[in-house]
């Protein structure tokens, strides 16, 4: 009887354990997946492969949504590959997607020069699209992300060029 109760411990510690390695172990490969999937993201938009590379960041965004990376690099992609764009219409889909990936990344880290960045991108490109009225909010949008990217990091190279394009656009008004 005691051999009996001591192999029904053994084998509920066993039952512990398998248990553990599974919610744990399933959760570590979920963090490498997302990880790997970043990496080759990141990979395939260094080598400008950048639609292939957007495809790769919406991959890591279903099984990490917060993944602040990817919704960085997901809004600036949007922004560029939208860009290419002449139809008004694939345009707009493509400058919205960009705003909404900008804002997750401002709402997780709205301290970072990234995120401001991406955001200033996403509505410069919207309003080169937008309607007058609302191209003047809009401006003062830019203005305010662009110049908290800059306050940031003064040397972050794609801030200025916004803040370039912004000032040309304030000029040709």
């Amino acid at each position: 009887m005691h051999l009996q109760k001591h192999n029904i411990r053994i084998k509920i510690s066993h039952l512990k354990v398998l248990v553990y390695l599974i919610v744990f172990g399933m959760s570590g490969l979920q963090f490498t997946f997302s990880q790997t999937a970043l990496q080759q993201a990141q990979q395939l938009q260094q080598s400008g492969k950048e639609t292939e590379a957007l495809t790769k960041y919406l991959e890591v965004l279903k099984d990490d949504p917060n993944n602040y990376d990817a919704l960085c690099s997901t809004s600036l992609l949007y922004s560029r590959i939208g860009n290419r764009f002449t139809e008004k219409a694939k345009q707009t889909e493509y400058f919205t997607k960009a705003k909404t990936y900008g804002q997750k990344a401002i709402d997780k880290n709205p301290d970072d020069d990234e995120s401001n960045y991406v955001m200033a991108t996403a509505l410069g490109r919207y309003a080169i699209i937008a309607p007058v009225k609302e191209k003047v909010s809009l401006s003062h949008e830019i203005k305010t992300y662009v110049d908290k990217a800059l306050h940031i990091n003064p040397q972050h190279g794609g801030a200025w060029n916004v803040l370039g394009l912004w000032n040309w656009g304030m000029a040709k008004s």
